[in-house]
């Protein structure tokens, strides 16, 4: 079984959440995502259950999908959907992780992703430099008391290096 190593992130802005993940041309990857569900008092989650449409404080269930598409160059997307490729990526088993220290619990999962099924020449060639390609991922989750799965979508940007470059460097 192959080992995969986390890819470096670029993150020239302190902003949260908004890295540049460094990968390499034709490598295949694995998509690793981590929620984590934190307590809250009875009259929030009441407001929150209301708003997913849950039965009682929701908790990860399990995942039923992990899609990614809306390649593109631009951070915003302008096109309809009918106008991207979308792929569902195969699951891995995923977990839960209660921390005994806090009232959090980590739901984690990961899925195989080879970015040549797009089909997309911004994944399939090196980025040139001072551009970025933006993806989105969406997680569709099993969650307790919930009748349907919950959509968790997040848009991620990337820089395809060569496959052969030996270091990472900021752009």
């Amino acid at each position: 079984m192959h080992k995969y190593a986390p890819v470096p992130v670029d993150r020239l802005d302190e902003t949260p959440c908004q890295g540049v993940f460094l990968i390499h041309q034709g490598i295949q990857r694995r998509l690793a995502i981590t929620l984590v569900h934190e307590f809250l008092d009875p009259i929030k989650s009441d407001r929150i259950d209301n708003q997913l449409n849950c039965s009682h404080t929701c908790l990860f269930q399990g995942i039923h999908e992990v899609v990614v598409g809306r390649v593109r160059e631009n951070p915003e997307w302008l096109d309809s959907d009918e106008h991207t490729h979308i792929l569902s990526l195969s699951l891995l088993p995923a977990q839960q992780i209660h921390e005994t220290s806090s009232d959090r619990i980590s739901f984690r999962f990961e899925a195989a992703w080879d970015s040549s099924l797009h089909a997309s020449n911004l994944l399939n060639h090196v980025t040139p430099y001072g551009q970025r390609v933006y993806m989105t991922v969406s997680s569709y989750l099993k969650v307790d008391g919930c009748r349907r799965p919950v959509c968790m979508t997040k848009d991620i940007a990337m820089i395809v290096l060569p496959r052969e470059s030996k270091f990472m460097t900021p752009r």
